[in-house]
């Protein structure tokens, strides 16, 4: 009994499973630059600054104090209003697009993708990048 319940805990406060699509960080680059996607940028507004953001990126500040609603009201706005925009969703280190994906799927967004490796990732392939302007 006691490893049931300690298997439901571990399941419990494992990090959600990503339904979206795993994108690396070039396919991600090159499907921007086709207009196929738009890279959705979920760190803080410390983080653009200090690292700058994906060219042609949009963001959406997932720790804001507005909490999930305001989260979701940034990201549709990032999309024009559509819940089926193809969007790739990154992170610093891929934990928190992780949270992202999940909560965006569970409010109605059909056509996600996750770039697991983050801004970590893109910054160390040195792929291009641009000043975040508020």
């Amino acid at each position: 009994m006691r490893r049931i319940i300690l298997a439901i805990l571990a399941l419990f406060f494992a990090q959600p499973a990503v339904a979206a699509v795993e994108l690396a960080a070039p396919e991600a680059l090159a499907q921007a630059q086709a207009g196929k996607i738009v890279i959705l940028d979920v760190r803080t507004p410390g983080e653009w600054r200090q690292t700058g953001i994906a060219p042609g990126a949009k963001t959406a500040d997932f720790l804001n104090s507005g909490g999930a609603d305001a989260f979701v009201a940034q990201v549709l706005k990032a999309a024009g209003g559509n819940k089926a925009a193809p969007l790739a969703v990154v992170c610093r280190s891929g934990n928190r697009s992780a949270k992202a994906v999940a909560l965006l799927e569970s409010r109605g967004f059909t056509n996600l993708r996750h770039m697991g490796e983050g801004m970590n990732g893109w910054v160390g392939r040195g792929l291009p990048v641009t000043q975040w302007a508020p």
